[in-house]
Formats: structure tokens, sequence, C-alpha cells
């Protein structure tokens, strides 16, 4: 009788020992499927960073060759553009390879179908790229053509960018997504200005719809550096507007004003389109270090965010299991043990 006594005793006390152990691995199991939410959502978003990434890359490239061709094309095929043309093509290549080798292993299927489908339209007209460019060599295309060209291409690979600003569950970096977002269409349209602006320079006199044609990028280009200054970080806004500081900008400005001023000049002041086509580049690329130290910071943080959720997760399993070894430990040594409760 004493016998079966104890062993009721025994076992009372081995339950008392492992029930609050197993309350605390619950609620630790709990916490640790959260973990894998997030870890899960982030192990998605840090593809899409550098997806987001190699698009804003390839952008630069092709606004610049966009408005190379323009000059060359509006320049009747002269050697200064033929020039440029030819080595901007180079700078093209490497971002463009880059981009078709990480679309070749991104599983687009995992996120919204919008992703799919301007991927498809991005990718669908690089293919023509080639015969673009020869017949571009031809003198056999206009303005129109090539600016439309390229930028139906540009505009999916920024909508891209939106897709995936839009599926981003992390508010931190969403905000900087929409900076990103917002600073590559300025640059998109500070491209069109440049490319536009070569033109104009091109002609002999004074061609109104042209001239006409050359203001909506300036005003959209304001507009998006606008919202730029609504997103981004006092860091990056600081760093913008060091970017913006210089002789080059200031004598791009310079050259911007005779452009806004010609319906009343009628004068290009003897600036040549090759010029202004590269004093425009300079201040672009200014833009585009902020759009890298963005880019950099948003995968950065993207990557930091999932190897800190991975490490809470392993914590939790690590805390767990040697909660649970030493609550078999106590219950088998309670069950085990031939001692007599004191009295």
């Amino acid at each position: 009788m004493d016998n079966i006594k104890q062993d009721n005793i025994k076992h009372r006390m081995a339950i008392i020992a492992i029930i609050p152990a197993a309350g605390l691995i619950w609620a630790a199991a709990m916490l640790f499927l959260g973990e894998r939410v997030v870890i899960r959502e982030l192990e998605d978003v840090v593809p899409l960073t550098n997806l987001a990434a190699r698009s804003g890359a390839l952008v630069h490239e092709l606004q610049k060759e966009r408005g190379s061709q323009v000059g060359f094309i509006s320049s009747e095929g002269s050697a200064r553009f033929q020039k440029i043309v030819a080595d901007q093509r180079k700078l093209t290549d490497k971002p463009l390879a880059d981009f078709r080798a990480f679309v070749s292993d991104f599983n687009a299927d995992l996120y919204k179908p919008a992703l799919r489908d301007y991927l498809r339209f991005a990718t669908d007209d690089l293919a023509k790229l080639r015969d673009h460019r020869a017949t571009v060599d031809k003198l056999a295309m206009t303005v129109p053509q090539n600016v439309d060209y390229y930028t139906k291409i540009i505009v999916a690979l920024i909508d891209i960018i939106a897709i995936i600003q839009e599926e981003s569950p992390i508010p931190d970096i969403t905000q900087r997504l929409l900076a990103y977002r917002a600073l590559i269409w300025a640059k998109e349209n500070a491209g069109l200005e440049r490319a536009i602006g070569a033109a104009v320079f091109n002609e002999a006199a004074f061609e109104p719809g042209l001239w006409s044609r050359y203001l909506g990028p300036v005003a959209k280009q304001d507009a998006y550096l606008h919202d730029f200054q609504i997103y981004a970080r006092p860091e990056k806004k600081a760093l913008f507007n060091q970017a913006m500081k210089g002789a080059d900008v200031e004598q791009f400005l310079a050259w911007r004003a005779i452009l806004l001023d010609l319906p009343r000049t009628k004068d290009t002041q003897g600036v040549k389109a090759a010029d202004w086509f590269r004093g425009a580049t300079k201040r672009i690329d200014r833009i585009k270090t902020v759009e890298n130290a963005l880019s950099t910071e948003t995968i950065a943080l993207a990557k930091d965010r999932l190897d800190a959720a991975i490490g809470r997760a392993m914590f939790i399993v690590v805390v767990n299991v040697a909660i649970l070894v030493v609550a078999f430990i106590v219950g088998g040594w309670l069950l085990a043990s031939g001692a007599k409760p004191s009295v």
C-alpha cells in the first residue's frame, strides 16, 4: 500500500515538473511558427530586392542608349554621336546580361501575375534590341520610334519595381522602395529631357512641336523628385541634395534655361547637342549614385531582417530543446527515485 502511495506521489511530482515545461514549449512553438511566417515572407522579399536592383541598373543604361540614339538620328549620323552610341551600347550590354541571367533563375510564379506579365513584356522587347540597333545604324528610324521602343521597355521595368514594392510585407523596406521608385521615375524623365533636348539642339531652327515635347519630362521630373523627398529617409535626402551641387549641374541648369527660353529667343546660343547630352548625363549619373545607395541599403536591410528572423527562430528551438531535456531529466529522476517525501 505504501509503495502504491509512493508511486502516486512520484507521478504527481513528475507531472508538476513536466506541465509547466510543456506550456512553455507550446508558447515557444507559437512564437516559432510566427517567425517562420516572417522568414518565408523575407525569403520572397530578398530576391525581389535583387530583381529591383537589376531592373534599375538596366533602366539607367537603356535611358542613356535611348538618348544617345536620339542624338545620332537627329544629327543624321554625326561622327560624335556615332562614338557616343557605340560606347553606350557596350555599357548597356553588361546590366542586360546580368538581368537576363537573374530572370532565367527567378520564379515569377511565386508572386502576383502582374509581375510575371511585366517581366514578359520587358524580356520580349529586349529580345528585339539587336534588330532595333541595326535599324538605327541605318538611319531607318525616326526619333519618336526610337524613343517609344526604349520607353516601353523602361516603363515595364519600372512597373516591376512598383509590383515589388507592393509585395513587400516590411514597412521599412516598402518605404525605401517607394523612394527608390520615385527616384527612378524622376531619372526616367531626366533621361527623356536629355534625349529630346538633344534633338532640340540639333534643330537648325526653333521647332514648336519638338520643344513642347521637351517640357513634359521637365515638369514630371520635378513632381517625382518631390515624391522622393516625401518618402526618402533624411540621410538619403541629404545625399541627393549634395549630389545636385557642383559646376556640371550648374552648367546643365544654364543649358536647360536656354531650352526653356527658346520660344522667346529662338536661339540655342551655339550649344552642341553632344555637349548637352554629356552634360545631362553627368547630372543623371549623380542621381544614379543616390539610386545605387538606396538599392544597396534596401537589399542589405532585407538580408539583415531575414538573418535576424532565422536567428530568433534558432534561438527559440535551442532554448526549448534545452527546456524539454531538463523537464525529461527531472521527470525521469523523480520517477526513478526511491526517496520518500518528507512527512
